[in-house]
């Protein structure tokens, strides 16, 4: 279970979405509504694009090569082989899966960082959905969750009191 979610705005929200059940058949994962800026991605995915793309593969060896840095997310979509690394057989894997010779793990990111405008609740369901290869019979899940977006409390920090006063550190004060 994926379960509810709490984050405070400019605060990056990242959890990993997954299926299991299907060995030999193809998984696709969707999410809905997405709040605007979300993104649900598969494994490989570090150009965050939404594809799997040769330069996917690229992007991470130039991670690995020094070249290159990843976010949060981006280090956890290179990391094909879900081994807890990021090596050049990550983005080997990523360039076979590009080609057809491999399947990724049944593993998507769902990645999002509100804005200040984006305080407030989301209700998103999520979905994973099977077709087995040899008799094509379609399975799917579903997970709706709650995220709950709080805005950023303001604070103000006074560095000394204009009228002599004496504060005790960490008290509140009305001025």
């Amino acid at each position: 279970p994926i379960g509810d979610k709490q984050i405070q705005v400019g605060q990056e929200l990242a959890f990993g979405v997954s299926a299991s059940g299907q060995p030999d058949g193809t998984v696709t994962f969707s999410a809905s509504p997405l709040p605007a800026g979300a993104k649900l991605l598969q494994l490989g995915d570090v150009t965050m694009d939404g594809r799997l793309t040769s330069l996917d593969g690229t992007r991470i060896l130039q991670f690995v090569e020094g070249s290159r840095e990843f976010s949060k997310a981006q280090r956890f979509l290179a990391d094909a082989n879900q081994d807890g690394t990021i090596t050049r057989a990550d983005a080997e894997k990523v360039l076979q899966v590009v080609v057809g010779n491999q399947k990724l793990k049944n593993l998507n990111l769902f990645s999002w960082t509100p804005s200040a405008d984006q305080a407030g609740s989301y209700i998103i369901t999520f979905r994973a959905t099977a077709e087995s290869t040899p008799t094509r019979k379609r399975v799917s899940a579903s997970e709706t969750i709650t995220i709950t977006v709080s805005a950023a409390q303001p604070s103000l920090t006074v560095l000394s009191p204009n009228g002599g006063e004496t504060w005790a550190k960490r008290t509140t004060q009305t001025i």
